[in-house]
């Protein structure tokens, strides 16, 4: 599995594997899961190519320098708002020791 992404440093494949122990109740799950995007997550890091390491993080759907990540909140329909927030006129704060 780590032999499609091309040579990796001794360094990379050790600290994945000291990741991947720490999880021994779910090595099926991490093994087919995290550990490629692990993988593709540190091998974005050394790629100079713009757009291998964009498809990269496209394929394995990891946030990065190349990608966006967008976040929607969906309410339910009694914790929508209702109409525009109400506009509210606060008083600038005096410096110390002026308007009593």
């Amino acid at each position: 599995m780590l032999a499609r992404f091309g040579p990796l440093s001794k360094c990379l494949v050790h600290s994945i594997c000291a990741i991947a122990a720490q999880f021994p109740s779910c090595d099926r799950w991490l093994s087919r899961v995290q550990l490629p995007r692990m993988v593709a997550g540190a091998e974005i890091t050394s790629i100079n190519d713009e757009k291998v390491a964009e498809e990269l993080a496209l394929k394995y759907q990891l946030a990065s320098k190349y990608t966006n990540l967008l976040l929607v909140h969906v309410r339910e329909e009694g914790e929508k708002a209702e109409g525009l927030p109400k506009l509210q006129k606060i008083k600038q704060m005096s410096a110390a020791g002026w308007g009593g």
